[in-house]
């Protein structure tokens, strides 16, 4: 299989070298593991100001203050601001308060879950789904205006970017509910559900999500793409059997080398929609390639549209 491929034989790829200075960055559950990581690669190329957007604040304000003990050397200012994913309001009230930002270059959409059972947010949603597609697009809807805005600051001279980190499991992902009438009321019956299958499911979701919105006439002046960090020792494990958490250990690659991804894909300026793997641009699987594929994506987008809409009526002007 292709990831396989890209994990055992193609593990020797570096992260760019960019001067970030002046620039502004959020990084959603970026308190542990690749979150923590990606932001680490920014402030190690000089980010002014970075935002650790997190659930539980003392666990961001410790990632921060981590941060500046292992980068003494970094002159930007850390904030932590509060971005709970299971929630529609929080995730609204975190995009109001992106207009207090004088710019935003970077957002980079890392926060997930990774469940193996049955659970359900107070919104009524599947926490997967919700944590992982649902919110996540809602999120990359609601900083386009911000990020858009920061294209046209007087100076500025490179495309803000808008990044939501996949997975190479996306090319595993059964997707059981395809032929369903309606796929997120598919997705949201707990007696369709394959939970095993759930999170490769959301991953490929990920990537249809943005290359629909790296389409939209309002992000025409921004960078949209699509990640995955490779195989790596993290903390989102979700409840794996012990068996497998200890055989990753042998085989994944550090958090570090995974997020070397981050920072390529916050940085560099690739075709709209990419998808970024080994810091370069990487096919999707067949089927996000193939006619059905192309067709599923179309159909969750129009499904989604009704959602955000419903949950933050101002997403209409970024989505006409």
């Amino acid at each position: 299989m292709a990831f396989l491929y890209r994990h055992f034989c193609q593990w020797n790829f570096d992260a760019p070298n960019v001067d970030l200075t002046g620039k502004v960055a959020i990084v959603t559950g970026s308190n542990a593991g690749l979150g923590y990581e990606g932001a680490k690669h920014l402030a190690k190329n000089g980010v002014s100001l970075l935002i650790f957007a997190v659930r539980d604040t003392t666990k961001g304000e410790n990632a921060a203050q981590r941060l500046k003990e292992e980068l003494p050397t970094w002159q930007g200012k850390a904030e932590v601001w509060k971005l709970d994913m299971a929630s529609y309001k929080s995730v609204q009230a975190f995009g109001e308060r992106l207009n207090t930002l004088e710019r935003l270059d970077i957002l980079i959409a890392n926060a997930g879950v990774f469940n193996m059972s049955w659970k359900t947010t107070p919104d009524g949603w599947e926490q997967t789904l919700q944590v992982n597609v649902i919110a996540t697009g809602l999120l990359a809807l609601l900083a386009l205006p911000k990020l858009s805005a920061t294209a046209d600051l007087p100076g500025n001279t490179t495309k803000p970017h808008l990044v939501i980190v996949a997975s190479d499991v996306h090319e595993w992902a059964k997707f059981k509910q395809q032929d369903a009438p309606t796929l997120l009321a598919a997705l949201n019956d707990e007696s369709q559900a394959d939970m095993g299958d759930r999170y490769n499911l959301s991953k490929l979701l990920d990537i249809f999500i943005t290359r629909e919105i790296a389409q939209l006439p309002s992000a025409k002046k921004v960078v949209v793409n699509s990640l995955t960090p490779g195989l790596c020792v993290s903390e989102l494990r979700g409840d794996l059997p012990y068996v497998v958490a200890v055989m990753m250990n042998w085989i994944a690659w550090s958090t570090e080398r995974g997020a070397r991804n981050y920072l390529y894909a916050a940085t560099q300026d690739t075709t709209p929609g990419a998808y970024i793997s080994q810091c370069r641009e990487t096919p999707v699987s067949d089927f996000v390639q193939s006619e059905k594929g192309h067709n599923l994506q179309k159909k969750l987008w129009e499904e989604l549209k009704s959602v955000w809409l419903k949950e933050a009526p101002e997403v209409d002007k970024v989505l006409a």
